[in-house]
């Protein structure tokens, strides 16, 4: 099917209050990317999935309404999902994406971390960069008051993500792994991550 059609068949099945050029906005075929932002959307119509579900690398779903994402299943080549501006909250479940190495949550309603980043790191367990910010969990770090509190989610969070290197608006320091493993290491969680035999005390 031809790029223009394809963007015909999007237009329809939106049903679109939106003028815009699609070959543009909707679909980029050099990129792989498909945005679907600010279409209130809270589910991916299944003629959308069949035609780009095996070629989209990227995929841009903010400001939308979505909180249930089994639908991401159908999208096992996504490196990059962008999610800012939606319902995703603490109870959300993401299938397993072992690609995926950008997620952007920004802007949801993710109110608890745990164990909301313990199901994020099983889901997506090649992220390299995350962002989680204006979410009631992350603390903002505007004064001396919440940097302790902001210094600990991200060491928090980066303890779950080994390969991490971005997370929010700064990168991942080598001192904040370091620190980050020495208080939140989990040694018989590493283990069964890396296939380790775990030893039964006699």
């Amino acid at each position: 099917m031809c790029l223009k059609c394809l963007c015909e068949l999007i237009s329809e099945v939106m049903a679109s209050h939106y003028t815009y050029d699609c070959e543009q906005r909707l679909y980029n075929e050099e990129e792989e990317r498909l945005t679907l932002a600010f279409e209130n959307l809270d589910h991916i119509p299944p003629s959308i999935t069949n035609h780009f579900s095996s070629t989209i690398k990227i995929l841009d779903l903010s400001h939308n309404n979505f909180s249930n994402l089994s639908f991401l299943q159908h999208f096992p080549m996504l490196t990059s999902l962008i999610l800012d501006h939606n319902l995703v909250n603490s109870s959300t479940t993401f299938p397993t994406m072992q690609q995926l190495k950008i997620l952007w949550l920004n802007h949801n309603r993710i109110s608890q971390l745990f164990p909301f980043i313990q199901r994020l790191r099983a889901a997506f367990p090649s992220l390299i960069f995350l962002s989680l910010m204006a979410n009631e969990a992350v603390p903002v770090n505007v004064d001396g008051s919440t940097f302790y509190q902001h210094l600990q989610y991200r060491l928090f969070v980066v303890s779950w993500f080994l390969a991490l290197e971005h997370l929010d608006d700064q990168p991942v320091t080598e001192d904040e792994r370091m620190e980050a493993h020495r208080l939140y290491k989990r040694p018989l969680l590493e283990r069964l991550i890396n296939k380790e035999p775990v030893r039964k005390n006699c």
